[in-house]
């Protein structure tokens, strides 16, 4: 029988060694994330913990949040002062994606959207349908699917990979 919290791990290891891969490119700048609610928690976890990034800090376009703290880091509201950074950008909502990426476009900041931390995010749904699932196929099957829909250039999770 296949295992299901593997077969997610072995998606995030995907996205885990792309990114150390290729943030080399970036070694000179400092990394934040963009969205201090659940999802850049998540985020934060899993840049610091699986990728072995040091994040400076957050910013977010609450101006609640702003003087706040998350995960120990300060919050900001987003500025031309971000330049310097490349940012995360961490948020689970389509629509606040585009709004997000435009925003960082305009003020001509590089960053990343990462299929990986959509993994995170619906770990739990998705080894719920694995669990489910039967029989090996059927899940080898599945994770081809969310893989799929992880990383195709048809869904708004992959404006993913560095735009600079």
């Amino acid at each position: 029988m296949l295992d299901s919290t593997k077969m997610l791990l072995s998606l995030c290891d995907r996205e885990i060694m792309w990114l150390r891969k290729h943030y080399s490119q970036y070694k000179t700048r400092k990394f934040i994330i963009f969205g201090a609610g659940a999802y850049g928690v998540r985020c934060f976890d899993f840049l610091t913990k699986e990728v072995g990034l040091e994040i400076e800090f957050f910013i977010d376009n609450n101006s609640e949040l702003a003087g706040t703290t998350v995960c120990g880091k300060p919050i900001m509201l987003p500025s031309g002062g971000v330049k310097d950074y490349f940012v995360f950008v961490a948020t689970g909502v389509e629509k606040r994606y585009k709004e997000m990426s435009n925003q960082l476009d305009q003020m001509g900041v590089p960053y990343m959207l990462s299929s990986a931390f959509n993994v995170i995010t619906f770990w739990s749904r998705i080894k719920n349908v694995l669990n489910a699932l039967n029989d090996d196929n059927s899940k080898l099957t599945y994770m081809a699917v969310v893989w799929q829909y992880l990383t195709t250039e048809n869904t708004y999770i992959l404006q993913m990979r560095i735009k600079s």
